[in-house]
């Protein structure tokens, strides 16, 4: 799918329609889904608690096609309750999750009015753990805040909040309107989700390879943002535990595998309170880069491999990832060099009926070396014009078979 940011998957299979992955937000992925007459999707795929996969997902959970299921990391059912069951140690939390720069002066030049940088990053790691707990909760921003503008951590949140609508560009003279209103108009997920993209609007989307700090804290807004959504939709939803071996689990009822980790009932022996070290250690791992879940979709005749950002080393010494028929296979990290070491993994029985699709263009330029020697290549960036294309490919007589020529991505 043409998305700006990001990546995005859109599978037409005998069994329905799967969409892999959002893209990032505000890409236009609803209108892409309606442009393309899907009514509705038999699942939405996350593989990762990231901006640029989970954001266009969030979009289309809003106002997209309904969703028959939804399949996310197991962390994203995990994080929200341990929050839940925070001892309420502040001074905890300030400490393990505010000791590193994780702001951005925005993305359009903005900068934060009046206070300096320490109290930016303690006010953003308050934020991100009560919004979460807000959306766990299910409970209104009074039933959070007992008063507006109230003593203790609430009156942290509700400052980062005023000074984001000021601060963000596209809001504009709305602001002071929008933030005299914002506690009786919008309801609790509209509030949560326009909270969150204010709060990652400070992060730097672009960057390829965040602090642990910035992920973990990133990892906390997405969560509380799908948490939101997720509890709006009718949709059923599975969680898949990450597992540092190669499972191969089919998925029930569903023609997918998932290639490392297992579907699981989540929530399952939490302590009955938690202390700020085991939120946020939960927050890293979600939000780590390298480890996303792997898919295989497979009919009688071909398949598609859906490698998200994961450099499988969960696959053993001398294991590999087999490819036994034709194959749309899309580049593990976008195809960036990050990534190099995965390609070694996939084994193909021959290489040549397989298709490798490559999201964009990286910032730094540099492609996988192991990705523009694969026979046939296809990038949704054309490497020649920088234009966004949409990738079409229809399994037929055997084999794929692409709408247009590979772009030349040497």
């Amino acid at each position: 799918m043409p998305v700006r940011e990001g990546e995005s998957y859109l599978l037409r299979s005998p069994r329905g329609v799967y969409l892999v992955d959002g893209g990032g937000f505000g890409c236009g992925l609803p209108e892409m889904l309606q442009e393309r007459g899907v009514r509705k999707l038999r699942a939405m795929v996350c593989t990762s608690a990231a901006p640029l996969a989970m954001g266009g997902l969030m979009d289309a959970i809003q106002s997209g096609p309904p969703a028959g299921e939804i399949w996310l990391p197991e962390g994203l059912a995990v994080l929200p309750d341990l929050a839940l069951r925070f001892n309420g140690d502040l001074s905890g939390w300030l400490d393990v999750a505010a000791t590193r720069r994780v702001l951005h002066s925005g993305r359009r030049g903005a900068v934060w009015p009046t206070i300096d940088s320490a109290v930016n990053r303690r006010m953003l790691s308050v934020a991100a753990l009560f919004a979460l707990v807000m959306a766990a909760s299910r409970g209104t921003w009074v039933d959070v805040f007992p008063e507006k503008y109230g003593q203790g951590p609430g009156r942290y949140f509700l400052r980062l909040i005023g000074l984001l609508l000021k601060s963000d560009p596209e809001l504009g003279e709305r602001a002071p309107a929008l933030s005299d209103t914002l506690f009786g108009t919008l309801d609790d997920v509209d509030l949560a989700v326009l909270c969150g993209r204010l709060l990652l609007a400070r992060f730097d989307s672009g960057q390829e390879e965040a602090g642990g700090s910035a992920c973990a804290l990133q990892a906390m807004i997405l969560t509380g943002m799908t948490r939101a959504l997720a509890e709006r939709s009718e949709a059923r939803r599975r969680y898949f535990r990450p597992v540092n071996r190669l499972t191969g689990n089919l998925v029930a009822r569903h023609p997918l595998r998932c290639m490392n980790g297992l579907e699981c009932e989540p929530l399952t022996g939490l302590e009955h309170t938690v202390g700020p070290e085991s939120i946020f250690s939960q927050a890293m791992e979600l939000g780590q880069t390298g480890r996303g879940l792997v898919f295989q979709y497979g009919d009688a005749g071909g398949g598609a491999l859906f490698l998200s950002d994961s450099r499988l080393q969960f696959l053993g010494k001398g294991e590999t990832l087999r490819l036994d028929r034709p194959t749309v296979v899309t580049a593990p990290g976008q195809g960036s060099c990050h990534q190099e070491a995965a390609y070694a993994r996939i084994e193909s029985v021959r290489p040549s009926d397989n298709v490798w699709v490559r999201a964009r263009l990286p910032r730094s330029r540099k492609v996988a070396a192991a990705f523009t020697r694969q026979p046939n290549t296809l990038c949704l960036q054309n490497c020649r014009t920088g234009v966004l294309r949409e990738i079409l490919l229809q399994f037929a007589d055997g084999g794929w078979r692409q709408a247009e020529d590979a772009c030349g991505c040497a």
